[in-house]
Order: structure tokens, then sequence, then C-alpha cells
């Protein structure tokens, strides 16, 4: 029987900091209990097959092939960053993310392949939420793809390589999303810097609003070209704080959220369906935010957490919402 080289990682939830940790200020945020899993095991031709199950898509190509798309989407990121080309064109389709986290693996190693890789990826985490299903994902395929291939290496090293990935999506990335899938646990993470911390908080109340219209690179650069010199990541950064103070004493946490909240409708990455739902929890006495970039337009939001009394089944019919629970401070991949 082929032998099957697998792994497993976690999403994450950013409680307070997201886009702000872009521009200097912390972020709190922790893994939690949902998880994107890859699968590997050989096959006959010595290519890489890819099956991305959320995506419903399958592909297969050569090592030739998967160099030159490497080469093709490394001058696609240098557009990116000269203006000339829009993030959503840096990638054609899901699976190039993972071919080209592949190639970069092997070639790092000076190793050839001497039979192929069949690669079945399937995630729980909500894609495109917030949660940091992409993040996931990668860190789950790099990890089996190291054990398949047979090769040590550290965490560190993934990290790096798993950002450099990651940026081809987002434009940007912190590297927050790839640290908590990777490590694990909870951090506050500022200058690429993720110093662990104890959360008081082990339970996690999500609703999901919807995949946004917007993917996180969309909003990180409209941000950024309307806030990235602003003041209000001082905003951020006092709230943060604040927050993380409050989940180590048990303070009150819901007048903090619904601050945070605030502030991320000033950046204008909340829409109004969304903050409507939000208006809704804060006058049964609860609080609510969205985790993640958001979106600048459309009327989906990706993922909120909830604080205070869950929202009834009523009003998230009304909304057509969903709500799960996971748990804070997940351990990490594995």
């Amino acid at each position: 029987m082929t032998a099957l080289f697998s792994s497993h990682a976690p999403a994450k939830i950013i409680l307070s900091g997201e886009h702000a940790v872009l521009y200097g200020a912390p972020a709190l945020a922790t893994a939690v209990s949902c998880y994107a899993n890859a699968t590997i095991q050989a096959s006959g031709v010595p290519e890489l097959g890819l099956q991305l199950l959320n995506f419903r898509q399958t592909v297969s190509a050569t090592l030739s092939s998967l160099r030159r798309l490497r080469k093709t989407l490394f001058g696609n990121y240098k557009q990116l960053l000269l203006g000339r080309l829009h993030v959503r064109d840096v990638l054609k389709r899901p699976s190039e993310l993972f071919q080209y986290a592949f190639i970069s693996l092997l070639d790092a190693f000076e190793l050839e392949l001497q039979e192929g890789a069949w690669v079945k990826l399937d995630s729980k985490i909500p894609v495109g939420c917030g949660m940091g299903s992409s993040a996931a994902v990668l860190v789950s395929f790099l990890k089996a793809v190291s054990r398949f291939l047979g090769v040590n290496v550290s965490t560190d090293w993934l990290f790096r390589l798993a950002r450099e990935v990651e940026h081809l999506q987002h434009g940007r990335s912190s590297g927050l999303d790839t640290h908590l899938s990777l490590y694990g646990g909870s951090v506050l993470f500022q200058d690429g810097v993720a110093t662990p911390v104890s959360l008081g908080i082990s339970d996690l109340v999500l609703v999901n609003t919807g995949r946004p219209s917007t993917i996180t690179g969309e909003c990180v650069l409209s941000v950024r070209d309307r806030l990235g010199t602003s003041a209000i990541w001082k905003e951020f950064a006092d709230i943060t704080s604040k927050i993380n103070d409050a989940t180590k004493t048990q303070g009150a946490l819901e007048p903090l959220i619904q601050a945070n909240e605030r502030l991320l409708e000033s950046i204008g990455v909340v829409p109004e369906k969304v903050q409507q739902f939000i208006k809704e929890i804060e006058n049964s006495g609860g609080a609510a935010k969205v985790c993640g970039a958001g979106a600048v337009r459309g009327d989906n939001g990706g993922i909120v957490a909830v604080f205070g009394n869950k929202p009834s089944q009523d009003l998230l019919d009304r909304y057509g919402y969903t709500l799960f629970e996971v748990q804070a401070g997940a351990n990490g991949a594995s």
C-alpha cells in the first residue's frame, strides 16, 4: 500500500488589530480549533497533482511547467508592487499558490522528484472570511510536502517560505496568519514579532456573515491608499492593549469590543448590513466585531466574533447568518 503523508493546521481569529498590524500597531490573535488538512501519496508520474476539494478543482503539472509558473508569478508580483497589476490578477487560480510553494520548496533543497506527488487539500475553515484559511491550507500543504520529500525543514524556515507565498495572494502579508497556523497558541503580534500571551478566553462564538466580495489583498490596498499615514492606527493600538489587559484580568470586554468595531467601521471595512446586525447584538447587551480584513464593498463581511449573549436563532435567520463555536489557543500544525 502506498504510504500517506498528512498534516493539519489551525485557523485563527484576530481579537483586535486587523489592518492596524500592517502599520506597526499590535494585533491580539489566537489559533482556533478549526482545521485545514493535506494528504499526499506517491503517484507513478513525476509531476504534482492537486485536488482542492473546497474549490472543486483538480490539476496536475510537470516540474518544468511549475518552474515557468513560478517565474510568471514572481513577475506578476513585481508588477503589483509597481502598481501596474491588480492584486486579483497576480494569481489566476487557487492551485497556483500551492504549485509555487511546492517548486520553491523542492528547488530550495535542490531535490529531484523521484516519483510524482498527489495532494488532496480539504479545509473546514470558511474560505475568504477572515480566519486565515489560505495560510492554514498552505501550512498544512508545506508540512505534508516536506514529510513526503523526506527533508528536515525547521518551522522558522517554513514560516519564511509560507509568508513569501502569502504575499502573492494578499499583496502584503503581516505573517500573523502563518505564524498562528504553524505555532498555534495566542499571541500579541507586532512588527513581525509574536509574543505569546495567555488569554482568559477559552470558547469563542463566531458568526459567518458570508464570504466578502473583496479579497483580503484588495481590502488591504484600499485601506492603505486611503489611510496608510493616518493617526488612527494609534487608536487601534490603544484598544488592542486594553483588550489584552481585559482578557488577563477577566475585565469587561464588551465596551472595548464595541470601540474596536467602531474603528473598523471608520476605516470602511464593515458592510452596512453587518453593521446593522452588530447593532442589534449591542442593543441586547452584547458586543461583536468583524475579525479579519472585512470588505470594502458588498454586503458580506466574513467572520464576526460575538461577546456576551449568543445571538438568537431568529436574529441569525433574519440576516441569513450561521453560528459556530471554536476553542481558542489551539495547537499549531502537526
